[in-house]
């Protein structure tokens, strides 16, 4: 008599419960998060309605601090911060005193390659910041471009500065061509579309260099501490400046024991 093996489908173990002592450790690693960061990733969550495992890619946000509160803010997801070299050691050091470095890896930031696809991008502080300058904001841009998942969000958080009120006395050449006695709303002697680095970028410098990329502003928030939230989605898969992009960003953090040139997968 043969015997034959039963063919049905074994039953999904249900995940374990968190024990005390992993719930009081999750507790104490999240209170290390700032307020801002908390308001900040709260909003965003309240906007964005994200999967259970979604990938969040960051540029900016206080060395990791923002990453981690959009991790812990609730789900499985896998985070991937952009960062440059010398401040490497201090937002993994952030990413673990927060609990979520294990599920999170640094890649480096101010090169012309392509993050992962992912389901939230997030650019903040940028325009502020001595990294970063006009065209490495053009480039972040760009390669994000290549890679956006049509119905993804990108979320930029500054401290904008205010636009030039429209002059109803000015006129341009289509103005003067077609006599529209409507108010000029085109950009004035003097509003800079790329600002230099260390400088604030309005809300009008911001639309302008991300219209390229077709995408769909859904909101405009103004949020404590004087940031400004600015929030599109890709309805349609955008063309981006000059896609495709390169396909991948080194490695920087975890490094793989024993490696001398560490990949990018998750």
């Amino acid at each position: 008599m043969t015997r034959t093996k039963s063919l049905a489908a074994k039953p999904t173990p249900r995940a374990a419960k968190p024990t005390p002592r992993a719930a009081k450790a999750k507790a104490e690693s999240a209170r290390k998060i700032d307020a801002l960061s908390w308001e900040q990733a709260r909003t965003i969550a309240e906007i964005c309605d994200l999967p259970e495992r979604a990938t969040v890619v960051c540029a900016g946000g206080g060395r990791g601090m923002l990453l981690a509160a959009l991790l812990t803010t609730g789900g499985e997801r896998r985070g991937v911060q952009l960062e440059h070299d010398e401040e490497v050691a201090a937002t993994w050091a952030t990413l673990e005193a927060c609990g979520v470095a294990d599920r999170c890896q640094i890649q480096a930031a101010k090169v012309y390659a392509a993050p992962p696809a992912a389901d939230l991008y997030v650019l903040a502080d940028a325009s502020q910041a001595y990294h970063w300058a006009g065209g490495d904001i053009i480039n972040l841009f760009d390669t994000i471009s290549g890679v956006i998942p049509r119905g993804s969000w990108l979320m930029v958080l500054d401290t904008m500065r205010p636009d030039p009120v429209p002059d109803e006395t000015a006129t341009c050449d289509r103005h003067l061509t077609c006599g529209c006695p409507l108010p000029c709303f085109c950009p004035k002697p003097g509003h800079r579309r790329h600002p230099d680095s260390a400088e604030q970028w309005s809300l009008g410098e911001y639309l302008t260099l991300l219209k390229p990329l077709e995408l769909r502003t859904r909101v405009v928030r103004e949020l404590d501490w004087g940031f400004t939230l600015l929030g599109m989605d890709s309805a349609e898969e955008p063309s981006g400046f000059s896609t495709p992009a390169p396909p991948t960003r080194p490695l920087l953090r975890p490094l793989p024991p024993a490696a001398d040139s560490p990949g990018t997968d998750m």
